[in-house]
């Protein structure tokens, strides 16, 4: 698959662009292992992460929006910072661009409120992940790239017909008024066509 490959993540649901973060966090990360069945109403999955100090628990949050908006991050972080339920890093994911500048606050802030690691990937890092893993960008795209194929050869097809009902017209109009369609030495019928229209 070419790095010019391009997805569109519009096309997805936010359930599978929520699962599709998933799988390839789990095939990116050989340590970590998650789950969506288990995980709490208010986060999309939880998992575990074994690291070289031990086991820590890992909570996922999928946002699937077309902006980035660092005061929904802010709420919904502070959010998680009264739940009960802590774990010792957070992962952030959305489909969303993000430009270094937010993404460094962001990072920051969630990391003072919640007191734990944490990853934000934005649209550019999941890009990545889709090229590394082609085999996960098919399961999830194939369809949609298709169904986009499909869409612009209908598209085209019916700019074709609207095209060649424009030229009946024409046609059944140089037959309807007995004019002769122009030809290349006789130019004299075109005033009487736009005479007659």
């Amino acid at each position: 698959m070419s790095q010019k490959q391009s997805y569109p993540f519009d096309e997805l649901s936010p359930e599978e662009f929520e699962r599709l973060c998933v799988d390839l966090l789990v095939a990116a990360y050989s340590d970590l292992s998650l789950s969506t069945a288990e995980s709490p109403k208010w986060i999309d999955a939880i998992g575990t992460r074994n690291t070289p100090r031990g086991a820590h628990s890992v909570a996922v949050e999928v946002k699937h929006r077309s902006t980035f908006i660092p005061d929904v991050w802010r709420l919904f972080i502070n959010r998680l910072s009264e739940r009960d339920r802590k774990f010792g890093e957070y992962i952030f994911i959305t489909s969303s661009p993000i430009q270094d500048g937010p993404l460094q606050e962001t990072k920051t802030r969630a990391a003072k409120t919640l007191k734990a690691e944490i990853l934000l990937l934005g649209r550019a890092d999941v890009i990545i992940l889709l090229n590394r893993f082609p085999v996960i960008a098919a399961k999830y795209f194939k369809n949609v790239w298709d169904r986009v194929r499909r869409r612009k050869v209908t598209s085209g097809i019916g700019v074709i017909a609207a095209t060649l009902s424009v030229g009946g017209i024409s046609s059944g109009l140089h037959s309807m008024f007995g004019l002769k369609p122009e030809s290349k030495s006789n130019h004299s019928s075109n005033p009487v066509l736009f005479a007659v229209i």
